[in-house]
């Protein structure tokens, strides 16, 4: 890019840049929506649509920064392209990625155990380990690559046109061994040998001479009307000296090789003066033949594009050469990144790559992507590698980019359906005296104040119920102004003592049923449960007749706690389900809507349980009464101020409890529950 100043380079970044930024915007408004268990697919996907898409588009695309090629000397990684080309290695880059930022959030916020992180990380492993390297089989060929050389600096050979050509010629006459094919770079020929005889006569003799066919990268004038056209070809003189085949290059670069809307740009940017006349790109991919195989004629730019290179293994090539002029790039790691493209098509289809370069870095790469032989820069270099042709085609050969075009359907499918059902739902403000949260209270005076005014901010009718056990710190106090500010819809229930949280939802339970409450809801108050999730359980209530805010289903989970505190809740969970049955992941929460019929049915004056307890008999008695339940995913929040109300008596009263519910639990094969949101 410096060929063409900062303008181009700032361009070419903002493009790719717009591309990327794009998908993972669609990518993250998905993810953010969405609720399945397999929602951390969605940014990979979203990475690998990008990469897809701008290595198609504008201007037939750009493909270096590819996820796929930083694994180029990777071996077993690579054992992923002959199935889904660079695109399967990419997917294994992103997946591992995703994984490992998953296992070490999840440890950061001790909500999961990372175990399932860790096997999938061993799983790409291990399936890059036992699938079957690639080895071409076919007839063996020994290759002459000529690394002839231009003057180091020179911004296009053709400045130098005929020393090039001396180079060239004067390596190649070094051979001293029998060869199947010789191999001349891109730019070797700038003087068209059609119209001077004298490079036309001294090619023809060479190859007379060594025995062998050659290939070399040759530009051509076209014959074409109106402003002088080139061509960048590649020509195949047979070992007699004729002229048999010529290949035109298909994929030019943009602003290098033509100039896209050339009478418009060109007076705009003075840069582009350095491309004075446009190349004239192929249409066919071409493939050549030499005794012992077919093989392909790649021109630089177009060794960076899987599905071109296909076109010609589809044709028939069963060997590729990649012919190219790194010149421009000079000493800097563009050429080595070349190469790097050269290892994932050779990986693609299990065939040998003869990596040719005028310059360097020129290379042999094997069907598993190992480059075998490679040159230094800007130095002159003749390389003699037996390779073998390939026979028949790999799975990506056969059936080309399935891969990114299921993982692209699939993000603007899992968008489309964000859109059409996204999570969180708010649903339509509930009637009059619809909605009741019961509030326990006990020395929570730093908090009430906060998140009364947020519920209350909450669009609809919903009111609250504070059921406070004489906390000293003035709590019952504050709940009185607040009460008077917000005219009835806040309430205060106040006793002289401390008498449990399952007494205190009993008793604002019965509260809420004698005033005729549709729904009524349980919350701490301590800021633990995000008031902006209460409209999601009171829609929720409108399928089911219970709705439990789950800390233990897809997307939910827990923030600041301790990991005792975490294996203790999961342990809790993991107990009452094991002996009650329970098809709930979170039967332990209190951040929970009823119907009013369930409370009802239940029979509010047999339940003597607190805590933990109370939330478990709660659940369990609503499942065996036939009632409908269901769990939506919320984030709990360690309280900020004041201390937990957790004890051992709660703990050891669970513990109890659990068993003897068990002993004389009916069946629950009549209970209905909804799948998770």
């Amino acid at each position: 890019m410096h060929l063409f100043g900062g303008a181009a380079f700032i361009a070419l970044v903002l493009l790719q840049t717009v591309i990327v930024a794009g998908s993972m915007a669609i990518g993250v408004a998905a993810r953010k929506r969405s609720s399945s268990r397999y929602r951390w697919l969605i940014l990979p996907f979203a990475l690998l649509a990008a990469e897809f898409v701008r290595g198609s588009v504008p201007f037939g695309g750009f493909t270096w920064g590819g996820f796929g090629y930083s694994q180029h000397d990777n071996l077993i990684l690579l054992r992923f392209a002959p199935y889904a080309g660079v695109w399967g290695v990419s997917l294994a880059v992103l997946l591992a990625n995703a994984m490992l930022a998953e296992g070490i959030w999840s440890l950061s916020q001790r909500s999961r155990v990372p175990i399932r992180w860790a096997a999938g990380l061993a799983g790409i492993a291990l399936l890059g380990l036992i699938l079957p390297s690639g080895a071409a089989e076919g007839a063996s060929a020994k290759l002459a690559m000529v690394q002839g050389d231009a003057p180091e600096g020179t911004v296009d050979p053709s400045s130098d046109d005929l020393t090039v050509i001396k180079n060239h010629l004067r390596v190649t006459a070094q051979l001293r061994e029998k060869v199947d094919l010789v191999v001349w770079p891109e730019s070797s020929i700038e003087i068209d040998p059609r119209q001077f005889d004298e490079v036309g006569d001294a090619l023809s003799e060479m190859t007379r001479f060594i025995d062998a066919p050659l290939l070399a990268g040759a530009t051509l004038d076209a014959d074409a009307d109106g402003p002088r056209k080139l061509r960048n070809v590649s020509l195949f003189y047979s070992r007699q000296g004729f002229l048999e085949k010529i290949y035109d290059k298909q994929h030019l670069v943009p602003f290098g090789e033509y100039v896209p809307l050339r009478k418009l740009l060109v007076p705009l940017v003075d840069e582009l003066q350095r491309v004075p006349y446009d190349i004239v790109p192929g249409k066919n991919s071409t493939v050549f033949s030499i005794p012992k195989g077919q093989f392909a004629s790649v021109i630089c730019f177009e060794s960076t594009f899987p599905g071109l290179v296909r076109d010609f293994v589809k044709n028939g090539a069963r060997l590729l050469v990649v012919s190219t002029n790194n010149s421009t790039f000079e000493r800097t790691a563009l050429s080595d990144q070349h190469v790097a493209f050269s290892q994932l098509r050779a990986a693609e289809h299990r065939m040998w790559v003869a990596h040719a370069a005028l310059t360097g870095v020129s290379a042999v790469v094997s069907p598993e992507g190992e480059v075998l032989a490679r040159t230094k820069l800007f130095e002159q270099a003749l390389v003699v590698p037996t390779v073998r042709f390939a026979q028949g085609l790999t799975p990506y050969g056969r059936y080309g980019d399935w891969l990114p075009i299921l993982t692209t359907s699939a993000l603007f499918l899992a968008f489309a359906m964000s859109l059409i059902g996204s999570r969180p739902h708010t649903p339509p403000p509930p009637p009059d005296r619809s909605a009741l949260i019961v509030m326990p209270t006990y020395n929570e005076a730093a908090d009430i104040e906060e998140i009364l005014q947020e519920l209350m901010a909450l669009e609809g009718h919903l009111d609250v119920l504070v059921v406070d056990d004489g906390s000293p710190d003035g709590t019952a106090g504050l709940v009185e102004e607040l009460a008077r500010r917000y005219q009835g819809r806040v309430n205060l229930m106040s006793r002289a003592r401390k008498q449990g949280l399952g007494r205190a939802y009993v008793d604002g339970f019965g509260w809420g049923l004698e005033r005729g409450y549709t729904f009524l809801l349980e919350m701490d108050a301590d800021l633990s449960h995000d008031p902006k999730d209460v409209p999601r359980l009171i829609g929720a209530a409108h399928e089911a007749d219970l709705v439990i805010g789950s800390r233990y289903v897809p997307g939910g989970g827990v923030s600041g706690w301790s990991r005792s505190r975490h294996l203790l809740s999961r342990a809790g969970n993991a107990y009452a389900r094991l002996l009650l049955r329970l098809p709930v992941a979170d039967s332990t929460s209190g951040f929970r809507c009823f119907r009013a019929e369930v409370l009802q049915a239940i029979r509010l004056s047999r339940i003597k349980s607190d805590g933990y307890a109370f939330q478990i008999e709660m659940t369990h008695r609503a499942l065996l009464a036939g009632f409908v339940v269901k769990e939506i995913p919320i984030l709990f929040h360690e309280r900020a101020h004041g201390t937990s109300k957790m004890s051992r008596e709660i703990v050891r009263e669970a513990i109890l409890s659990v068993p003897r519910w068990a002993l004389t639990r009916r069946s629950t094969t009549s209970s209905r529950r909804l799948p998770h949101e």
